[in-house]
């Protein structure tokens, strides 16, 4: 891993940079890699926006190489209407394009509490 990893939505991404053998007459920055996978096990979370299965280790290969940027999310109103936005996360060939994770803008918050056994 060669940079800081994100969850949102379940979902762990990052990203890796394997080098390429070197090579006398030319720069190779090596195969840099966006990962996506299941926070709770490890298991794959399958591509970003519904494509593959959640047993699937979803990986793209990044365009350019190097060493890929974290990946970044945040939550864009636009219009009126508030959207989920990534950069990093997933199921594209360049690490500075936008997807949209699938997450709710808007979750319902609430109170948890809980109780050890031996409290009192």
């Amino acid at each position: 891993m060669v940079n800081g990893p994100l969850t949102i939505g379940g979902v762990v991404y990052f990203g890796t940079n394997r080098p390429a053998p070197a090579v006398a007459s030319a720069a190779d920055l090596g195969e840099a890699r966006a990962y996506a996978l299941s926070f709770l096990d490890g298991s794959g979370a399958g591509a970003p926006g519904g494509a593959g299965t959640r047993d699937d280790v979803y990986s793209e290969v990044l365009t350019g190489g190097g060493l890929p940027p974290s990946p970044i999310a945040e939550l864009v109103d636009i219009g009126g209407t508030i959207m989920p936005v990534c950069l990093g996360c997933g199921d594209r060939r360049s690490a500075f394009e936008a997807g949209s994770p699938p997450i709710d803008p808007n979750p319902v918050w609430r109170k948890v509490y809980w109780k050890f056994k031996n409290d009192k």
